[in-house]
């Protein structure tokens, strides 16, 4: 537990990720491991209950999945830091740092202010290199964790963070009608295939889909 780690770096990158390619990757390894070559599954893919589950030397983590070491806290399940804390992904890895004051699918979000940071169980994430329009969007392992929306979107992450936590880190695709052309017939939000740029990206659900 740090329950005096410094604040999340800024908002970290997302790209268009597929569920099924996770599985496939998952099939390949398996694939490997027949062909007696000795394969590491993902890290904190694997349910485990005792360190006698995991891999030679991994642990079982307090989030009930495998790492290759103990983590400083767990995101997903926002397990290891103190009350009033977020378990946030960084690029040396998770750190525990003041939950911030957004909720999910806030814009505009900092990872960096205290102010303007995402609440626990979410992160501050930006979908376009150098724009100012982030977004906060809740960490996941499946589209269970994710109510309508879904498990969609796969963030970019620094070698460290993925040798700690593995590099298949995901949120929830945001999807809001909040835009005030919702329902028109036409994407007004801006995304890539959009008729217009009129809204905020991701608020124009209901005519361009989930916010991938």
């Amino acid at each position: 537990m740090r329950a005096n780690a410094s604040p999340p770096a800024p908002c970290p990158l997302a790209t268009r990720s597929s569920f099924a390619a996770s599985r496939v990757a998952l099939l390949a390894a398996l694939v490997v491991t027949f062909a007696c070559v000795d394969v590491e599954p993902p890290i904190g893919q694997f349910v485990c209950a005792a360190p006698d589950e995991c891999p030679n030397e991994w642990v079982c983590g307090a989030d009930s999945r495998c790492y290759p070491s103990p983590l400083a806290c767990y995101p997903h399940a926002q397990i290891g830091c103190s009350p009033g804390q977020g378990c946030y992904t960084t690029s040396s890895g998770p750190v525990c740092a003041t939950a911030g004051p957004l909720p999910e699918y806030t814009h505009a979000c900092d990872n960096a202010n205290d102010t303007l940071r995402c609440g626990a169980g979410t992160t501050c994430v930006s979908f376009a290199e150098g724009t100012d329009d982030n977004v906060c969007l809740r960490y996941c392992r499946s589209d269970l964790d994710c109510g309508t929306a879904q498990c969609a979107v796969s963030l970019i992450v620094s070698e460290e963070a993925a040798r700690l936590l593995g590099d298949e880190i995901r949120v929830c695709a945001f999807c809001s009608n909040t835009c005030r052309f919702a329902g028109d017939g036409e994407c007004d939000d801006g995304r890539e295939g959009a008729q217009t740029s009129l809204c905020a990206f991701g608020t124009d659900c209901a005519d361009c889909g989930f916010g991938t």
